[in-house]
C-alpha cells in the first residue's frame, strides 16, 4: 500500500481498473505432478506452456477462462481479415 500511495497511481490490486496482471495456472496439469511449488515457475515456463493457464487477468479484468481467450472468436476474425487484406495488395 505504501508504494501505492507513494507513487499515486492505481496499482498493486486485483479489481478492474487498477494495474495488476495475473496468470492462475491449472494446479492439476501433469508437468506439475512433481514439482514442488518453488519450481513451477520453471515447469510452467519450460514444458507445461500455455495449455497450463486457466485464466488471466489484465488491469482486474478477466481476458481469459478455462485457457481460451474470451475474444478469441473477434480477435481471430480481424486478424484474418487483416491477412486476407495483405495478399490482396
Amino acid at each position: 500500500k505504501g508504494g501505492v500511495q507513494a507513487l499515486g497511481r492505481p496499482i498493486g490490486a486485483l479489481a478492474v481498473g487498477r494495474r495488476a496482471d495475473i496468470v492462475v495456472l491449472d494446479a492439476d496439469h501433469p508437468d506439475f505432478a512433481a514439482a514442488d511449488a518453488a519450481n513451477w515457475l520453471d515447469a510452467w515456463i519450460f514444458s507445461a506452456g500455455r495449455a497450463a493457464v486457466r485464466s488471466v487477468f489484465v488491469s482486474g479484468e478477466k481476458v481469459v477462462e478455462d485457457g481460451r481467450h474470451l475474444r478469441h472468436d473477434a480477435i481471430r476474425r480481424r486478424y484474418r481479415a487483416t491477412i486476407e487484406r495483405l495478399f490482396d495488395a
